[in-house]
């Protein structure tokens, strides 16, 4: 049972290690992007590569981690996780997604201003834990 929940194929796995080797650290986010042909060639549908968001905790010690995922379309699935208190669904909702506190995601078009906004945004965000917070 143990092993049906945790298996993970050889090719998903390698993804996840393409994805640490490639992200990058913009202030406290850690961020990765991957357009079709990368996820495509370790032989992954976009919709299974754009859920591994979580392959990248850990990744510099930062406090936010986000994944832009772009589809055949030049849409882009973008992830945002925190893992240490740090709110990330109003940077979500501000470019049209939503979900919880530290685990949101939105789609926007195929564009660098769109994603150095997120990272500009993202890289404002402020802890909300009592550990967090600033003094």
């Amino acid at each position: 049972l143990i092993e049906a929940l945790y298996h993970e194929e050889p090719n998903e796995k390698a993804f996840k290690k393409w994805m640490r080797d490639n992200a990058q650290k913009h202030g406290q986010v850690c961020h990765v992007y991957a357009h079709p042909s990368d996820y495509a060639s370790f032989g992954l549908s976009f919709e299974k590569a754009s859920s591994f968001v979580n392959a990248l905790a850990g990744k510099f010690k930062a406090k936010i981690y986000v994944y832009f995922a772009e589809r055949e379309d030049g849409w882009v699935r973008v992830e945002y996780r925190s893992n240490l208190g740090y709110p990330v669904v109003n940077v979500a909702k501000r470019f049209g997604g939503g979900g919880h506190r530290y685990a949101a995601g939105s789609e926007i078009v195929n564009g660098q201003p769109a994603i150095h906004d997120i990272l500009m945004a993202l890289d404002e965000v402020e802890g909300d834990y009592p550990c967090t917070k600033k003094n």
